[in-house]
């Protein structure tokens, strides 16, 4: 697993990186080259998404799920998000048997709180397949 090489620090806009190289470092950060070729354009949007976040202004607020929290926030915990994460992301969105209004708005909180979820979410499966279910 990569490091993330999005360190939490205001960008000064004179050398900001561009969209593109944003967009870039988040593929490697998610290592992009490793999910099948059938997912890469969903994981594409996703990583879109994040370059987005990225690209904001630290001390900006965003929604994320039904809160406003500091883009700064949001950031640091997306530069956190490994190839896991995004694959866990895109296939729990993919069953959901609703329709989803806002999919930006709502990729942006699942990938949020995915990063606080993975390894508890992980060991209550196993559990559940196991017969021990909590």
């Amino acid at each position: 697993m990569q490091k993330n090489n999005f360190p939490c620090v205001e960008i000064n806009p004179s050398v900001r990186p561009s969209f593109a190289e944003t967009l870039e470092n988040i593929k490697e950060q998610i290592e992009y080259d490793c999910f099948p070729t059938g997912m890469q354009e969903q994981v594409q949007e996703v990583a879109a998404i994040v370059a987005d976040v990225f690209r904001m202004q630290p001390q900006d607020r965003i929604p994320i799920d039904k809160a406003l929290r500091t883009v700064s926030d949001v950031q640091e915990i997306y530069s956190r998000l490994q190839y896991e994460h995004i694959l866990n992301v895109i296939e729990r969105f993919n069953k959901i048997s609703y329709q989803v209004k806002s999919p930006m708005m709502y990729l942006r909180s699942m990938l949020y709180k995915e990063v606080f979820e993975y390894t508890s979410a992980e060991a209550n499966l196993f559990r559940y397949t196991q017969g021990d279910s909590v």
